[in-house]
């Protein structure tokens, strides 16, 4: 592509104009700025980088957070984690699944529960209440369920995560979690 380029005289608006000739423009043409990256001076294809940034100190303590931000004080990794396995029977009450350190509240992050005989399971928040019921199942033959991605807290401090069965019931629960 080629373009027409004039000379304007300085700051006279009777200054005459003078058409001079024609100068290609191209990406070749033009000019780069200092120390700009051109193809011969990328690096080659799987070419190995190593960063030193030993001038630059890098600290948890440096790096500023916005308010609220999630630090390792709060995170599930830091928690007192469990995993309980029952194995239960039929007609039992109230039986401890897990009972959290003192002070301290049970988080249910899943379970998984399977049947082998038929019957009635509540999972409840230390008073079989249909206030404090966590799941109620009517399991069948061979049946079961597998919930994850959950946060259920107990409802206070040093309460205890129990169940209750009904007649003929039998299986196993796994229930995992996290306390604080």
């Amino acid at each position: 592509m080629k373009y027409t380029y004039l000379t304007i005289g300085p700051d006279d608006p009777g200054s005459a104009v003078t058409i001079s000739g024609t100068v290609p423009v191209s990406a070749v043409s033009l000019p780069l700025p200092t120390g700009a990256s051109t193809a011969a001076l990328q690096l080659p294809d799987g070419h190995n980088v190593t960063v030193d940034n030993a001038s630059i100190p890098i600290t948890a303590a440096s790096l500023p957070l916005p308010a609220g931000a999630a630090t390792a004080a709060n995170q599930y990794l830091s928690k007192t984690k469990f995993k309980k396995t029952i194995d239960f029977t039929a007609s039992q009450t109230a039986q401890t699944i897990w009972d959290p350190t003192g002070g301290t509240t049970y988080h249910i992050t899943g379970w998984v529960i399977s049947f082998s005989a038929a019957g009635a399971f509540h999972m409840f928040d230390d008073t079989d209440t249909t206030a404090n019921r966590i799941a109620k199942y009517f399991g069948a033959i061979n049946g079961g369920a597998n919930l994850s991605s959950l946060d259920i807290p107990g409802g206070a401090a040093d309460n205890i995560l129990k169940y209750t069965t009904g007649a003929g019931c039998v299986g196993s629960i796994t229930v995992y979690g996290f306390e604080e």
